[in-house]
């Protein structure tokens, strides 16, 4: 009984051809993605689920890499284009902002947060 045949669907990949015989007795077969892309995968990787996709999937646009590369450097990310506050998150902010100028103008110190954790 084969374990792969033409037709079958591994994620995003049809199996449209093979076995294809490579060095070492290793089987591939050719698989069409749901993109268009077509690509030989190794028949172990098909079976154990491990390529589910020709790499499309994958594929990270510049903004999320900035994004990314924030966030290891532990610092706040930039909001991504279009980002947009919910309404009651708009309140919050605009609530904090107002008992930040009364406590101004009423003379008393700025609260400082430390951002981090009481420690104990």
């Amino acid at each position: 009984m084969a374990l792969v045949k033409i037709g079958d669907k591994f994620g995003m990949l049809t199996v449209t051809n093979g076995p294809i015989p490579k060095p070492n007795n290793i089987k591939y077969w050719t698989c069409v993605c749901s993109c268009g892309t077509t690509k030989d995968v190794y028949q172990a990787r098909l079976i154990n689920n491990t390529t589910r996709s020709c790499g499309c999937t994958k594929v990270v646009t510049e903004e999320t890499k900035a994004l990314l590369k924030e966030r290891r450097k532990g610092q706040p990310a930039p909001r991504p284009k279009g980002y947009q506050h919910s309404e009651e998150a708009k309140a919050k902010m605009k609530a904090s902002q107002v008992a930040r100028r009364e406590r101004e103008r009423a003379g008393e110190e700025p609260q400082v947060s430390s951002g981090s954790p009481a420690s104990h």
